[in-house]
């Protein structure tokens, strides 16, 4: 059996959809209404050289799939230098693209695990905050 009571005590003032507190009923129910509270958000991994014709196609399909909003989420397998002149470059097309699209971006601003090193740059740049481990022997 599915509990359809509100989801936690909170409550929410919707921008669209007109839903002021959100329940399990209510999920159901509007799924297919398609308002934004209702559609999937995608994770964008980026794992590639990201070329502007490649990145243009896959706004595309996401505005396509009804996807309104996004994570651009640079992972292993990125051929441009993280926090580059050109990462930027890129992040400044993808924007525009959502822009005409009409889609929200969301930053995520993370690169690599364990969170924190920025890919590994912020130990190349500076290795004096690299942390240690001390163990006690008994």
């Amino acid at each position: 059996m599915v509990d359809l009571t509100p989801i936690g005590n909170h409550r929410h003032q919707w921008m669209e959809g007109g839903l002021d507190v959100i329940t399990l009923r209510d999920l159901a129910t509007h799924w297919l209404d398609r308002t934004r509270p209702y559609r999937p958000s995608a994770f964008w991994f980026w794992n590639a050289d990201m070329t502007p014709d490649a990145m243009a196609d896959t706004v595309a399909q996401m505005a396509a799939a009804d996807i309104r909003e996004f994570l651009i989420h640079p992972v292993h397998g990125l051929e441009i230098e993280y926090l580059s002149d050109a990462f930027f470059d890129r992040y400044r097309h993808a924007l525009r693209l959502a822009k005409q699209h009409h889609l929200k971006v969301w930053v995520y601003d993370e690169y690599g695990w364990p969170s924190g090193v920025a890919g590994g740059k912020l130990l190349r740049e500076h290795p004096t905050v690299q942390s240690e481990l001390a163990e006690r022997y008994q």
